[in-house]
């Protein structure tokens, strides 16, 4: 349904940005899809309603983005009511993710809502220790798809997806240029050899050429505390509007011997360090994230710089498109219609 044929009175006129809103202006009018609410639910689905028609039960999970679904597990779940209907704010579902949803009904597509649209992909997370996580990640936003690499934690003893983001000085930059400063990388040579074919060999990811990259820097990472820059990149992000300098870095811990991976960010003409908590990698975590990409998605993204692999992969685990940008449903009827299954 085209956004001018929404009656006035039903519109929503708020920008959604979280499940909350989306829960709180689905309730509003629950009453107009034929719908009455019976309880609310902790576990999974999030409502118990009854179809105003017919008298049957029916169980709806809500989501702030569809494909939410599929990214918290509840396609894969074995409960005694299973949901009969997928709420949320707008629809990003792949036509292979919609194979495992309930059906669905978006309040952007019935009700013209506004929907904050930054939803976050979290691509082959490793476990290096029960209560944290590395992974990278990428989100969607509205100048386009971004990247960087994520760190998590939970408290030891809470269930499997309690995950807390802990990449706060983190900086997101934009997939393609995430891509060319490990292509960039990828491209230094140690000994005859390209760096990316060392650390991506097809059996199994190698740090130690970085190590060895970093030795042949100059000044090279010598002693404890010291970091060394493999290689830097600039570029223009388009949703800050801004120059920024994307710096590959191994830096020797001060309080012991280890070696860590990191990228920092600088602003204003490389004058201005802006991630002092970027999120770091140690060899161990490096790579168990990157052994977990299929050689295609990992040297196509890593070693040639290609980002389109790396986001048609994020698309495909997360049952998800990377963008809302679609024509409207100009089928949709706003009369009381039955959901049950």
């Amino acid at each position: 349904m085209s956004e001018g044929t929404i009656p006035s009175d039903q519109k929503i006129d708020k920008e959604l940005s979280n499940e909350r809103d989306v829960r709180e202006h689905f309730l509003n009018r629950a009453h107009q899809l034929g719908l009455l609410l019976v309880e609310g639910q902790e576990a999974y689905p999030d409502l118990h309603m009854r179809d105003i028609e017919s008298d049957e039960n029916v169980y709806v999970e809500v989501e702030h983005l569809s494909a939410n679904f599929i990214a918290h597990g509840h396609h894969e779940q074995d409960v005694e009511n299973d949901a009969d209907l997928l709420v949320c704010g707008g629809d990003n579902l792949s036509d292979e993710g919609r194979k495992k949803t309930p059906e669905v009904v978006s309040l952007e597509e019935r009700f013209g809502a506004e929907i904050n649209y930054k939803p976050k992909y979290r691509l082959v997370p490793f476990e290096p220790t029960p209560t944290r996580r590395k992974s990278i990640a990428l989100r969607a936003t509205k100048t386009g798809v971004e990247a960087r690499l994520e760190d998590e934690t939970r408290t030891e003893g809470e269930n499997a997806t309690a995950w807390t983001d802990d990449s706060a000085g983190t900086v997101w930059m934009p997939v393609e240029e995430f891509c060319t400063l490990f292509q960039k990388m990828s491209r230094k040579v140690i000994n005859g050899e390209a760096v990316g074919d060392l650390v991506y060999s097809p059996s199994s990811v190698d740090f130690q050429p970085l190590i060895e990259l970093g030795q042949s820097t100059d000044p090279p990472l010598q002693d404890q505390g010291d970091r060394a820059t493999l290689v830097e990149h600039s570029y223009q992000h388009p949703r800050m509007e801004k120059q920024y300098t994307a710096r590959a870095s191994i830096k020797r811990a001060s309080d012991f011997d280890a070696i860590y991976f990191r990228i920092e960010h600088l602003a204003d003409g490389g004058s201005h360090f802006i991630s002092q908590r970027a999120t770091v990698y140690n060899p161990y975590e490096f790579a168990g994230v990157f052994d977990q990409f299929p050689e295609q998605v990992l040297r196509s993204a890593f070693v040639s710089g290609n980002g389109d692999d790396l986001m048609q992969y994020a698309e495909r685990i997360h049952g998800a498109t990377l963008s809302l940008d679609r024509e409207p449903d100009t089928s949709t009827d706003q009369d009381s219609t039955s959901f049950t299954s």
